[in-house]
Formats: C-alpha cells, structure tokens, sequence
C-alpha cells in the first residue's frame, strides 16, 4: 500500500492526511502532488489561475516568452511580484489549513456582492466575515490563532 499506517501520503515536505482504511493514495494527495510539480505549478501562475508565480523556478523570463507572453509585461509583472516578495515589510500567504476554503468563499460572497445580492459592499463584508468565522470553528479556533501567529512569526 502507498498509505503508510499513520494515514499520511507524502509529497514533497506536505503530508497529507487520508483515511486509514483507503487501500491507496487520497485523490486530494495525488492532485497535490501533481500540482506541486514545476511544470504544471508554473501553468498555474502563467494562466489565469489566480496563483502568483511563487517558485525560484516561476521566475525564468524565458520560460514566460516562450509561453506568448510579451518580454516587457513578463519583467514588469515578475519584478513587480519580486519587488514585493523581497520588501522588507512584506507578508507571505498564512500557511494555515484551510487557506483556500477561505479565498474560495471570499470569492464566492464577493461574486454575489458584484450581482447586487447584496445591499452594499458593508453587507458583502459581513457575508464574508460570517463564513470566515465559520471556517475557522470548523477547522479549530485556537489552533487557527496558533498557526497564524507562527505564520507571521510572532
């Protein structure tokens, strides 16, 4: 079996918890560790995806000319990315769980606050802060709060 006995498929430096009782790799490992691969990793942030590039190997000018993108947007636009990865006051994405579920329902929430479902961007703020609230007591709250600090290295 793929699946050791503490139920975690292994991908590069991020576990990924499975039910014990699956005869092989998770569906969610898999895709992870396809995603995870510098080919298809740098497809995410070359196309409109919504990933900006964040390997060493997304900054290769070449690789993004070579994928129709014009030499002087692929230095504007990965210098501008570098310029902020690198500024002293910089903040890196949380590496918190659930940090999709988070941008997925923010986005969901701000989709209908663009259709007018809501009644103002007041309104749209507050769906999204009521589904964040419940993500976080989903996943644990205080163990949310850890993780966060540890993230911003405090």
């Amino acid at each position: 079996s793929n699946v050791p006995s503490s139920g975690q498929v292994k991908i590069p430096n991020k576990p990924v918890s499975t039910p014990s009782t699956m005869a092989g790799p998770h569906l969610s490992s898999i895709g992870s560790k396809k995603v995870l691969k510098p080919e298809i990793s740098f497809w995410t942030s070359a196309y409109p995806s919504g990933f900006q590039p964040y390997r060493n190997s997304h900054f290769n000018y070449d690789e993004w000319e070579a994928a129709g993108y014009d030499r002087a947007f692929v230095e504007d636009y990965l210098g501008s990315n570098l310029d902020t990865y690198n500024h002293p006051n910089s903040l890196n994405e949380p590496r918190i769980p659930g940090i999709f579920q988070y941008y997925s329902v923010a986005e969901d929430e701000l989709a209908k606050g663009y259709a007018g479902l809501y009644g103002s961007a007041q309104e749209t703020a507050d769906a999204i802060a009521v589904a964040w609230e419940k993500i976080t007591d989903q996943i644990g709250r205080e163990s949310q709060i850890k993780l966060y600090k540890a993230a911003l290295g405090l």
